[in-house]
């Protein structure tokens, strides 16, 4: 990722503590996202179908992730109903 080498991942579950938490500790972590067509993430339209994501952070509102160059916004709500897998990243 950006030119670091990935030495090992690790499944995790996906609720927010878990996000919290384990940002807290580890930091940015990858996350994979199911969507259906026209749905959007943080505003962005997608066509739908599994992305993966990063996990560089939190609000009270949500994740903030990073997808296609940019950081987004998402809500928990959106989170909860989306989000399918989250990796921590050991490099």
């Amino acid at each position: 990722i950006a030119g670091v080498a990935i030495k090992s991942v690790a499944l995790m579950g996906t609720d927010q503590l878990t996000v919290q938490n384990e940002y807290e500790n580890i930091g940015p972590m990858l996350a994979s996202l199911t969507m259906i067509p026209g749905q959007a993430i943080a505003g962005e339209k997608t066509s739908g179908g599994g992305h993966m994501v990063v996990v560089d952070g939190f609000t009270p509102q949500g994740p903030v992730i990073i997808s296609w160059g940019q950081m987004l916004q998402m809500t928990w709500q959106q989170w909860e109903l989306e989000a399918v897998g989250l990796w921590s990243i050991n490099s």
